[in-house]
């Protein structure tokens, strides 16, 4: 796509990614989310349930009624029910690296040494390694909130659209 007007191209220089914002801005508005959340529906879903199942757990006072029978103190019951929402939201909350409480702590002097890994000085693999084995303990603890999240969201999550 060219753009004759000189404050475009001006404007388009100087925020090479205003076009692009722009459209996923619109795409947003109109359908909820954009081509972009399609590329990594995991950090979408890490984002948008934790913020829908919070505000439905502020606004709501039911309880379902498989809770309701096993705790029979209305009080307790709600008490029980905030406690799974809260698990919900916990749970995929850290099924992505960029919402995840969790970081790799080896992440800035992997970083560091990247650009000069061609040297392949033993202290700098070992941080390397050290750094791949965290990754992956990392990623496993992803899988394992998204599938325990969406366990919850299968077991009750029929109780947040009454």
């Amino acid at each position: 796509m060219t753009y004759s007007s000189p404050l475009v191209k001006r404007v388009l220089a100087i925020f090479p990614r205003t076009l692009e914002n722009l459209n996923r801005t619109v795409q947003l508005s109109r359908k909820g989310y954009s081509d972009a959340d399609i590329d990594d529906i995991r950090l979408y879903l890490a984002k948008q349930l934790p913020m829908l199942i919070n505000t439905y757990r502020k606004r709501t006072t039911k309880v379902p009624a498989s809770i309701r029978e096993k705790y029979p103190d209305e009080e307790i019951a709600r008490q029980k029910w905030n406690q799974i929402m809260r698990k919900m939201i916990c749970h995929f909350r850290e099924m992505s690296s960029e919402t995840c409480s969790q970081k790799n702590p080896y992440a800035e002097l992997y970083y560091r040494i990247l650009p000069t890994i061609k040297r392949a000085d033993p202290d700098e693999t070992k941080i390397m390694e050290e750094y791949w084995m965290y990754e992956e303990k990392l990623r496993r603890y992803y899988q394992w909130n998204m599938q325990k999240g969406f366990r919850l969201l299968e077991e009750y999550g029929q109780y947040l659209f009454l």
